[in-house]
C-alpha cells in the first residue's frame, strides 16, 4: 500500500489556511469589541447600581465590592454592595443598595445559572421586593417567601442579602468609628 503524500498534503493545506483565516478574523473581531463591550458592561453595572440606590447619581468605589452613592449637591445616600453566594445552578452574584435610613433600598442579581422556569424566578422584581426596607438578617419562610419548588435558589439570595446587611454594618460601625 502506497501512500500519496500529494493527496494528504493538499487538503490538509487548505483546512490549516482556511482555519487561519477564521481564527485571524475572530481575533481581529475580539480585538476591535473589547472595549465596546467593557463599556457595556461597566455601564449596566452603574444602571443597575441605581436602581437599587435610586437617590444617586453617582458612585464611588469604597473597596471590591462596595461602593458609596453620592447625589448630584455631593452628600453621600448609601451604599452599593455586590455579594456572591452558591446556588442550586452554580453562582449567584447579588447587588444590594442600603440607603441613608440604614435600610435594603433594592435588590438585583446580576448573574445567575439557576434553572430556568424556577430558581431563575428568584431574578424577578415580586420576589426582590420583599427585601427592601430590611436592615437585619431575614429568614426564608418567616420574613421572605421562597419560590416554590427553588429553595435552594430562593436560600441563596437570602443568604446573599443577608451577608450583604452584616457586611454593610460592619463598613458603618468603622465609618462611624
Amino acid at each position: 500500500m502506497k501512500i500519496d503524500i500529494k493527496g494528504i498534503m493538499k487538503p490538509s493545506l487548505k483546512l490549516f489556511v482556511i482555519c487561519f483565516v477564521v481564527t485571524a478574523l475572530l481575533a481581529l473581531t475580539s480585538a476591535f469589541t473589547k472595549d465596546k463591550i467593557a463599556e457595556r458592561e461597566a455601564q449596566g453595572i452603574t444602571d443597575t447600581r441605581k436602581v437599587v440606590l435610586s437617590t444617586a447619581d453617582t458612585f464611588k468605589d469604597v473597596n471590591d465590592n462596595t461602593v458609596c452613592g453620592i447625589d448630584a449637591e455631593g452628600n453621600t445616600v448609601g451604599y452599593v454592595m455586590t455579594v456572591i453566594v452558591k446556588g442550586y445552578g452554580g453562582e449567584i452574584e447579588v447587588m444590594v443598595g442600603f440607603g441613608k435610613d440604614d435600610k435594603v433600598s433594592g435588590v438585583s442579581i446580576l448573574r445567575q445559572t439557576e434553572t430556568p422556569g424556577m430558581g431563575a424566578k428568584t431574578d424577578t422584581s415580586e420576589f426582590l421586593s420583599q427585601y427592601k426596607g430590611l436592615n437585619s438578617e431575614a429568614a426564608l419562610g418567616k420574613e421572605i417567601d421562597g419560590i416554590t419548588g427553588a429553595t435552594i435558589s430562593s436560600t441563596a439570595v437570602t443568604d446573599a442579602v443577608n451577608d450583604a446587611i452584616n457586611k454593610y454594618k460592619a463598613l458603618m460601625e468603622v465609618e462611624n468609628g
